[in-house]
């Protein structure tokens, strides 16, 4: 399995990026990635931290998974992005300081528009071009103590049913079913 700059094989687990075309200074966007695959071949679970740029908390979890699944994982793969919002991320805020829009408010972004909403754009489709599951961590950032809680989408389908028991066996006390538009 190859993503970005990151090739690797069944067992093993590599860290490298995601790169993506130039969007502001004609320079390309390099997002940290580290990926585990397990022996067999199964789903591919991409999971993304910091996208908001002060929410930390995520990109700590993602460390101590790697570090416990690292060869141990039996069948598919996993993808962390551990810091999706990389200008917010330098600037320790929520959101870019280029455009000061969240990424995560303006989802499935456009090809055509401002910076963030270009990078929304472009990150929707390199997730769905390799995972078969989705996961979004979050955290207080500089502001907010959060309780840990899962959220997902509530309707109907597959896509449905397979979040609701992603977010039932996370391990939170709080499942929260949205029927918020997102």
């Amino acid at each position: 399995m190859r993503i970005g700059n990151v090739e690797v094989e069944s067992g093993q687990t590599a860290r490298g990026s995601v790169s993506f075309e130039p969007i502001t200074d004609g320079q390309p966007l390099e997002l940290p990635i580290q990926v585990s695959r397990g022996a067999e071949d199964g789903p591919t679970v991409w999971v993304n931290a910091a996208i908001h740029g002060d929410e930390l908390e995520g990109t700590a979890a993602l460390w101590q998974v790697f570090e416990t699944v690292a060869g141990q994982l039996v069948k598919g793969t996993v993808i962390g992005c551990l810091i999706t919002n990389v200008s917010a991320y330098q600037a320790m805020r929520r959101t870019s300081p280029i455009d000061d829009l969240d990424v995560n408010r303006v989802f499935p972004g456009d090809p055509d528009g401002s910076f963030t909403r270009q990078f929304a754009h472009h990150y929707k489709r390199t997730v769905e071009s390799v995972a078969t599951h989705y996961m979004d961590l979050h955290g207080g950032g500089n502001t907010h103590d959060v309780v840990f809680y899962t959220i997902y989408r509530d309707g109907a389908g597959e896509a449905t049913r397979t979040s609701r028991e992603m977010a039932q066996v996370a391990g939170s006390p709080i499942v929260w079913s949205s029927q918020d538009r997102w």
